[in-house]
C-alpha cells in the first residue's frame, strides 16, 4: 500500500498573490503618518524652547525627551497595527508592541532630534539675533 501525500490547501494570500500585495492598509498608513508628523511636531517644540535656554544646546536632553515620546506613540500605533495582522490576545499583542517600541525608540528619537533641530535651525534663520542679556 503507497501513501500518496494530498495536496494542502495554500491560503488565500498565497492563491492570488497580486491581490494580497496590492492591498494596502491605507488607515495603517495614515495613522502612522499623523504620528509622525505629531512626534516631529514635538521634537521642533522640544528644540525650540531648547535653544531659548541656551545658543549653543547640549544633543542629549532632547534625544531623551524624543525617545520618551516615542516610545508611548509608537507602542501604541504597533499594538493597533498587530491587532489587525496578528491573531494574538490583548495582552501579547501589547507586550510584542512594547518590545518593537522599546527596540525601534532610540533611532526614532534620533531621527526626529536631528529633524526637530534642522527645522528649528532654518526657522531661525531669517530672524535677527537676540541681544545679549549681559550687554
Amino acid at each position: 500500500m503507497v501513501h500518496t501525500p494530498q495536496p494542502t490547501a495554500l491560503p488565500a494570500t498565497l492563491r492570488n498573490p497580486v491581490t494580497a500585495a496590492g492591498s494596502v492598509p491605507w488607515d495603517l498608513a495614515g495613522g502612522f503618518l499623523a504620528m509622525a508628523a505629531l512626534l516631529v511636531l514635538w521634537s521642533s517644540l522640544i528644540w525650540k524652547r531648547h535653544r531659548t535656554r541656551s545658543p549653543e544646546p547640549d544633543r542629549l536632553i532632547p534625544i531623551l525627551l524624543n525617545g520618551a515620546a516615542c516610545i508611548p506613540a509608537m507602542m501604541a500605533w504597533f499594538a493597533w497595527g498587530l491587532s489587525r495582522i496578528a491573531p494574538l490576545t490583548l495582552a501579547d499583542r501589547w507586550l510584542v508592541a512594547l518590545a518593537l517600541a522599546w527596540v525601534l525608540a532610540p533611532f526614532a528619537a534620533l531621527a526626529l532630534s536631528a529633524a526637530g533641530e534642522a527645522l528649528t535651525r532654518a526657522g531661525n534663520r531669517g530672524s535677527p539675533e537676540p541681544e545679549d542679556p549681559q550687554d
